[in-house]
């Protein structure tokens, strides 16, 4: 049995407000990445996960107070801790620093979030 991942993501709120069916299809598009990271995860693929945890974050991008924010908010730094657990398990911990610096420039929600991922010992 190879290593579990780190932790599992919420499901999505429907909502009924005027974004719901784009935010609906990028959600699925951040489920069918955030499938094929788990995939490569339990393979043993762990780089190639990394990079789809990572991947799967980006559709889920919004800005604080956006309908559903907080929920697409927790699955992304699901996707982040999932991404720097498969980065350090591949032994590329450097590679994992840049993208997920990246990151957190690209997500002032998270940033705080992604910054102690980072600043955690590598064993």
């Amino acid at each position: 049995m190879g290593h579990p991942l780190l932790e599992e993501r919420l499901g999505y709120p429907t909502g009924t407000d005027a974004d719901s069916a784009e935010r609906a299809a990028r959600q699925e598009d951040s489920e069918r990445i955030y499938e094929q990271a788990v995939a490569a995860y339990e393979a043993g693929d762990y780089a190639s996960a990394a990079r789809d945890f990572l991947r799967a974050s980006e559709p889920l991008l919004q800005e604080a107070g956006a309908p559903a924010w907080d929920v697409m908010a927790h699955n992304r730094r699901v996707c982040y801790a999932n991404a720097w657990s498969a980065w350090r398990l591949a032994r590329e911990v450097e590679q994992g620093r840049v993208a997920l610096g990246a990151a957190r420039d690209r997500d002032p929600v998270n940033a705080s979030h992604i910054q102690s991922l980072l600043d955690a010992p590598v064993e």
